[in-house]
C-alpha cells in the first residue's frame, strides 16, 4: 500500500469509512478523572523575560508547500521553489520543521491558536473543524496585543469556508480579509473563489503602505491559495503542480523585493512556511530522507536583519512553537508550556506530535531520538509502535486535550 494523505482516493469505501478508535468516546469515569485532574504540564505555564526586540512580523503560509518542492530540503526533479531556496540560503532556514497535522485547519490551529490540533471525537465527520480551538491568551494575536501589536489576517480565499472567518475573530485579529476584498474586483478567480497569489501579495503590500496603523507594530498572517490541489497554473489555466508552485515562487520573490523597497527588513521579520504537506502521494525519496516524518516535514524560512540565528538550522521545531517563539522574540515576557520549543533560541521541543492523515486513529510522536505511533481509542489509547518517553504522562496529556474538545456533531456527509 502506498502512503498517501488521502487514502480514500484508492481504498474501498467500506475500509475508508469503517468506524475507528478516533471516534471512540472516553468512558464517563475516565472523562471525569481527566477533567478533575488536568495535567500540570498543560495548565501551569512557565513565564520568562523575552528579548523585546519589537518590530513588525509577517507570516506567509504557502498552501501545500512541501519538502519535495524545495531543492534545499529534498533535491530532485521538482525543484519548484528556486527563488525561495535562494532567499533561504541568505537568511535562516530549518531542515527539521514539522507540521502538527495534515490539513489547512490543522496548520492554522497550530500556528495561530498555538494549540495542538488533536482530533476530537467525530472530527473527521464534522464541519465544525475549528470548534474548541477558539482564542485564549495563548493565541498569536492575543499574545502580541498585550504589547500593542495590531494583527491582520489576509487571504485571497473564501473566509466563509468552514466558518474560518468567524474562528479567526475569536483569536483576536484586528483586521481580517478574504476573497471579497475590493482590490480583487474584476480579477480572474480560481479555487475557493481566490485570485492568484501575485494579486494577494500586491494587496498585502498595498495594505502595508496605505492601511496599516502607523502608530503600532503589526503582526500579519498571509494565507495563499494558488498551490492548492488541483494546482491550477494561473498563466496556462492548466493543472500542473510544478508550474503552479513556480508561479507562486516568482510572486513571493516579487513580494520580498517589495518589502525590501519599503525598508521592511531593517526591523521586520518575514516568516515563510506552509499550512500542510501537499495532499499528494508520499514518494520513496521522501520516505528514505525523512522516514516516519515524511508526511510532516515542511520548509521554514525566516528573513530579517535582526535575526541572530543565520543559515541552516537543524534543531527540530514545530508549528505550535510559533506563537510562543514570536512572543519571546518581540515582547518583554512570554509564557510557555514545559518542554515547548523556541525558534529564536534554537531550543527544541521535547516532543513533536502530528495527527496522521493516512491512519486517522494515529498520532505520531517525535521525541528526540525516539519516535512512536499512538493509537487513539478512548480510554485504551496506547503506543502501538516505537518508543514514547514518559508514555503514561504523555498519553494522558493527549487524552486531556481531546477531552477538552468534546464530541463533535457528525454533520459532514462527504469526507474532507
Amino acid at each position: 500500500r502506498t502512503s498517501h494523505p488521502l487514502p480514500w482516493t484508492y481504498l474501498n469505501l467500506l475500509e475508508a469509512n469503517w468506524p475507528g478508535g478516533v471516534d471512540r468516546e472516553f468512558s464517563p469515569q475516565y472523562l471525569e478523572d481527566l477533567i478533575s485532574n488536568p495535567p500540570v504540564t498543560l495548565t501551569e505555564p512557565i513565564c520568562e523575560a523575552g528579548e523585546n526586540r519589537g518590530g513588525d512580523v509577517i507570516i506567509v503560509a504557502i498552501e501545500s508547500l512541501s519538502a519535495y518542492h524545495s531543492g534545499l530540503l529534498l533535491p530532485g526533479p521538482m525543484n519548484a521553489m528556486p527563488l525561495l531556496d535562494a532567499a533561504a540560503r541568505e537568511s535562516s532556514w530549518w531542515d527539521h520543521f514539522y507540521a502538527n497535522g495534515f490539513t489547512t485547519d490543522h496548520g492554522l490551529i497550530a500556528m495561530l491558536a498555538g494549540q495542538l490540533p488533536v482530533p476530537a471525537v467525530n472530527r473527521y465527520s464534522s464541519k465544525e473543524v475549528f470548534e474548541g480551538y477558539e482564542g485564549d491568551s495563548t493565541s498569536l494575536p492575543n499574545r502580541l496585543a498585550e504589547d500593542g501589536y495590531y494583527s491582520a489576517f489576509l487571504t485571497s480565499g473564501d473566509l466563509g469556508f468552514l466558518a474560518k472567518g468567524e474562528w479567526l475573530r475569536t483569536l483576536g485579529f484586528d483586521h481580517i480579509e478574504g476573497h471579497e476584498q475590493s482590490d480583487y474586483a474584476g480579477a480572474k478567480r480560481f479555487g475557493f473563489g481566490a485570485v492568484s497569489d501575485d494579486l494577494l501579495f500586491k494587496r498585502t503590500l498595498n495594505w502595508l503602505k496605505n492601511e496599516r496603523p502607523d502608530s503600532r507594530p503589526i503582526a500579519a498572517f498571509v494565507e495563499t491559495v494558488t498551490t492548492h490541489p488541483p494546482f491550477i497554473d494561473p498563466v496556462s489555466g492548466e493543472a500542473n503542480e510544478a508550474e503552479a508552485f513556480s508561479f507562486t515562487d516568482r510572486a513571493l520573490a516579487d513580494f520580498i523585493a517589495g518589502l525590501e523597497a519599503l525598508d521592511y527588513f531593517r526591523y521586520g521579520l518575514l516568516i515563510i512556511t506552509s499550512d500542510q504537506r501537499s495532499l499528494t502521494p508520499i514518494s520513496p525519496e521522501e520516505t528514505e530522507a525523512f522516514g516516519a516524518a515524511a508526511s510532516a516535514r515542511l520548509p521554514l524560512v525566516i528573513i530579517g536583519a535582526e535575526m541572530s540565528l543565520k543559515g541552516q538550522q537543524s534543531n527540530p521545531a514545530q508549528m505550535t512553537d510559533l506563537p510562543y517563539s514570536l512572543d519571546y522574540y518581540l515582547t518583554r515576557q512570554a509564557c510557555r508550556r514545559p518542554g515547548q520549543g523556541n525558534l529564536f533560541t534554537g531550543a527544541a521541543p521535547d516532543c513533536i506530535y502530528q495527527a496522521d492523515g493516512n491512519q486517522r486513529n494515529v498520532i505520531h510522536a517525535f521525541c528526540g531520538r525516539d519516535t512512536a505511533k499512538i493509537r487513539m481509542n478512548g480510554d485504551k489509547t496506547r503506543v502501538i509502535e516505537g518508543q514514547l518517553p514518559n508514555a503514561e504522562r504523555r498519553i494522558r496529556e493527549l487524552n486531556y486535550l481531546r477531552a477538552q474538545l468534546g464530541v463533535k456533531e457528525a454533520n459532514l456527509h462527504m469526507l474532507l
